[in-house]
This record gives structure tokens, C-alpha cells and sequence, in this order.
């Protein structure tokens, strides 16, 4: 019998495939049983000559044979021995089976993120099946304390045997390392968790959360609508009908189309905006713009304006400041003072400027007034009930007791919002007296066709008046107009009553 062995010194075998073993045993003439075992020990072969005997070819002489070689006898070389022992032996010349194959290690697999956020959001479907490709957004707003995602930690490996039963080993997984900012934090559980609001992105280095959103081209379909806790920038346009909604800053470098802009803060409009009549702007801070063009606005700050507003309608609880440029067409409702270079048009356009109204103070003004109402009729019941819960008993038992307990800590609880709503109002109508005194500045040129509005009462400029010159409301509500170096006059004096306002 002819054995061989991994890595052994011997005479090799001629038979088919020999070269992948070295034979081992004593030369004969006669062909005898083989074993060869591969260089790496990922596999044992038998040769099996024609002429073995019966004797040769039992489960328990293979097994000897294999022994011999140091292969180690497992539960599957036994069933394939067994099964070589029940086959027909073959012929000529002799055959080679593999008896015995290596257990391959497993190695471990590397730890990894799971991030629980895409970058980006499809465009909704609504009820109907329809689309909205308004709406389908390039960024992944997330909140504070949101949970973005988890580590997944790294597997052991397993390692193997090789046909001799020596152990190959496997290699570990290697922990994630997900190389986090200060934005996104990894808590016990294995959680990303974001830190602050913001837009969420897995670009560049690392991932992390920006507070300011930056858009790189144009808000368009690429983008859809941008609806953002925090700050935008946008470095092109905004196209007709989208939508770009902060509760920060908002900067945009290119034309605002048709489209809606609403921010809690400032708003620049570098590249201007052409409403075409369906343009909206909201804005809690102050708003610095090119030009401004049929668009409706609402600034709670100041309104400055590089080159020319014209045909918007604009409602400013600040200032208007446009000492360069001009405002033509559309209606103007003007709380503070402002200074604008030229008023209307040399083709008598009409622009309406509402002056010394607060229509914002106003109505929150009458809203209170609804609040204290329905405060004071809450007030009034409670009362009532109180009274009567009082007249049941001179020594009210423990549920009597229990109920004008409770009415009496509601009726504190509405003295209280009662009183603050009284002092909101107080505050209101103050802010209202103070801002009645109004002054504007034109440095050039208020142009006929100018109408200014004080209440329901309107006055047309009939005449093209050169500036520089002022424009003032009294506290009686006179308007009066200051050229420079020259006495005050009426506005009566270059205007004419012109209908009621709406």
C-alpha cells in the first residue's frame, strides 16, 4: 500500500493528478492503494488501483490506510468511505477520489452602520395616485435627539481544520469607526443620535448635521420645495410655484420667480424677484432686495430696496428705505417712516401709499378684544357657580367642598390669562400711538398720480413735486409736506380727494 503526505519526502505517485501530494510507503511493483494529500492539507484523495482485493476495499482497511497518512477520520470521510467501499472498483487505470476536505475558517465580518435616514425624501403620492414632484426633496431634514442610526458591532471568526485536524485560523471583524462630529453623538445602545436640527448629510469625511442648508444651483424640481429649521442659501433662482420656507436667515443669490419665500429672519433677495402676481414673501426680520417686481409682501423689519419695487403690494411694520431707487405701481402700507428717491411715474401710475396704519397692531388688537370677551363671560359663570355651590351648605361636606375648590382655581386660572391679555392689548395700543407720527423723504421726485391713504381717505397727487422733501402725518392725521427750505404744506395743496380706500 502507498501512502502520501503533506510536505513528506518520497517517490511520487503516476498516477492521474500526482503532483498534488507526495506519496509515501514502500516502492512495489505491485499497484497498491495511494494516499495523497494536497501541499495546503485542503484535501486527501485515494488512489485506488484495478486489482485490490476484497480485503483492501473495506471501510476498515481504507480507514487504516488513511490513518497512516494522519488524516483525520471524521464523520464524513467515514460516510465517504463506506460509500467508496459499496461502488464496483474500478478498472484500468487506477481512479482517484477525494475522501477528505478541509473545514474552511469563517472569518468575521466588519462592523458597520446602519443609517436608519436617506439622503434625500421621493415625491409623495396623494390619495389619488397623483405625484407631487414638489415636494420630493434632495436633503433629510432631521431634529434634534433624532435617532439617525446604529452601530452594528463586528462578528468573531470561526476558524477551520485542515484534513490533518490542525486548526486554520479566522480573522475577527474590525469595530466600525464612523468618525463623528460634534453634531451626531454615539450613546450606549449603539445610537446615532443628532444633536442639533439641521440638514443631514454623509458626504465628504464624515457625516454630519449643518445648520445652514446651502443649495448649489437653483430650487427647482431637483430639489423640490425647502422647508428648513435653521438657515438657506441658495446660490441660483427659485423657480415659478416652489416654495422656501426658514425658521433662520434665507439668502438668495439668483431671481425669485413666481414662487413663495417665508423666513423667521432677514431675507436677501440679491438677484431681486419677479412675482408676475402670484409671488409671496413673509419675512419676521428685515428683507435687502434688488429689485422687486408684482409680488406681495409682508416684513415685519425693515424693507430696503437697491433699485425699484413696482407693482407689488407691500405691508412693512418698519422702515422703507429706497434712497436710490424707485416704488411705482401697487400699494404700499407703510408703518414707520421712508425714504425712497422717486414715487410713482412719469406716466402717473398708480401707487398707493397707506400711511400711519398698523393693520398687523390692529388686528391683534381686535383679536384680544374677542379673548377678553370670552374671558370675562368664562369669568362671569364660574362666579355664578361658585355662588350657588357656596348657597348649598354654611358647612359643605367633602364633595361640595372638593367642587368650589376647584372652581375657584379655575376661576384664577382665567383672572390670570384675563389679565394678561389686557396687558398684550395696552401694549398694542401703545405701539400704535407712538407710530402715528409718521415722516417719509422723497430726495427727488413724487410724481402725480401718487395716492396717499390716511384710514378710509385718499389724496391723489395731481402734480409732479421735486424733492428733496418730507412728507409728515400729525397726531391729528393732517398730512403735511415739507420742501426743503420752504414752509410746510397741506397735502390738500397738491392733491385731490380720490374715493374711499378699500
Amino acid at each position: 500500500m502507498r501512502v502520501c503526505g503533506n510536505g513528506q519526502e518520497a517517490e511520487r505517485g503516476d498516477g492521474p493528478g500526482s503532483d498534488k501530494g507526495y506519496p509515501m510507503g514502500q516502492h512495489s511493483a505491485q499497484a497498491e492503494l495511494q494516499v495523497i494529500v494536497a501541499k495546503d492539507a485542503q484535501s486527501a484523495e485515494l488512489s485506488i488501483p484495478p486489482n485490490l482485493s476484497a480485503e483492501q476495499m473495506t471501510v476498515e482497511a481504507l480507514t487504516a490506510a488513511l490513518q497512516t497518512a494522519q488524516v483525520e477520520i471524521t464523520p464524513a470521510v467515514t460516510e465517504a468511505l463506506e460509500r467508496i467501499a459499496s461502488e464496483p472498483r474500478c478498472e484500468s487505470p487506477p481512479c482517484r477520489v477525494v475522501v477528505a476536505r478541509a473545514t474552511p475558517p469563517v472569518h468575521g465580518v466588519d462592523g458597520r452602520v446602519e443609517w436608519l435616514v436617506d439622503e434625500g425624501s421621493p415625491a409623495p403620492v396623494d390619495e389619488h395616485g397623483n405625484i407631487c414632484f414638489y415636494e420630493q426633496s434632495a436633503f433629510t431634514m432631521v431634529t434634534a435627539g433624532q435617532v439617525l442610526g446604529r452601530v452594528v458591532p463586528p462578528t468573531q471568526g470561526v476558524e477551520g481544520r485542515d484534513v490533518f485536524g490542525k486548526p486554520i485560523a479566522a480573522k475577527n471583524g474590525q469595530p466600525a469607526d464612523p468618525k463623528l462630529d460634534e453634531t451626531i453623538a454615539h450613546n450606549e445602545n449603539a445610537d446615532l443620535v443628532a444633536q442639533i436640527a439641521g440638514v443631514f448629510t454623509r458626504k465628504g469625511p464624515k457625516p454630519t448635521i449643518r445648520e445652514l442648508l446651502e443649495v448649489q444651483g437653483c430650487v427647482d424640481f431637483s430639489t423640490g420645495n425647502i422647508n428648513f429649521d435653521g438657515e438657506v442659501s441658495v446660490r441660483g433662482g427659485v423657480r415659478d410655484l416652489f416654495r422656501v420656507v426658514a425658521t433662520g436667515r434665507i439668502e438668495i443669490r439668483g431671481l425669485v420667480e413666481a414662487a413663495t419665500v417665508e423666513c423667521e429672519g432677514d431675507l436677501i433677495l440679491a438677484g431681486g424677484m419677479a412675482g408676475r402676481e402670484h409671488g409671496l414673501v413673509r419675512a419676521g426680520g428685515s428683507v435687502t432686495a434688488r429689485h422687486l417686481s408684482a409680488s406681495r409682501l409682508i416684513v415685519r423689519g425693515d424693507l430696503n430696496i437697491d433699485k425699484e419695487m413696482m407693482g407689488c403690494h407691500a405691508t412693512v411694520s418698519g422702515r422703507v428705505l429706497c434712497p436710490k431707487g424707485s416704488i411705482l405701481g401697487g400699494r404700499l402700507v407703510c408703518s414707520r417712516e421712508w425714504n425712497v428717491a422717486v414715487f410713482g411715474s412719469q406716466a402717473g401710475v398708480e401707487t398707493i401709499i397707506e400711511l400711519g396704519s398698523l393693520p398687523l397692531l390692529r388686528a391683534r388688537v381686535t383679536k384680544l378684544d374677542d379673548v377678553i370677551d370670552q374671558h370675562l363671560h368664562v369669568l362671569r359663570t364660574l362666579v355664578g357657580e361658585r355662588e350657588a355651590v357656596a348657597r348649598q351648605s354654611a358647612r359643605p361636606g367633602s364633595r361640595v367642598g372638593e367642587r368650589l375648590r376647584a372652581v375657584t382655581a379655575e376661576m384664577h386660572r382665567v383672572n390670570e390669562e384675563l389679565k394678561a391679555a389686557r396687558h398684550e392689548r395696552e401694549e398694542a395700543e401703545a405701539l400704535i400711538a407712538n407710530l402715528k407720527v409718521f415722516t417719509g423723504t422723497v430726495t427727488k421726485c413724487l410724481h402725480a398720480g401718487t395716492i396717499f391713504a390716511v384710514g378710509r381717505r385718499l389724496l391723489r397727487v395731481y402734480m409732479d413735486v421735486l424733492g428733496p422733501l418730507q412728507i409728515t402725518v400729525a397726531e391729528s392725521g393732517q398730512i403735511l409736506v415739507h420742501p426743503e427750505d420752504a414752509a410746510a404744506i397741506p397735502l390738500d395743496k397738491i392733491a385731490r380727494p380720490f374715493g374711499l380706500a378699500a
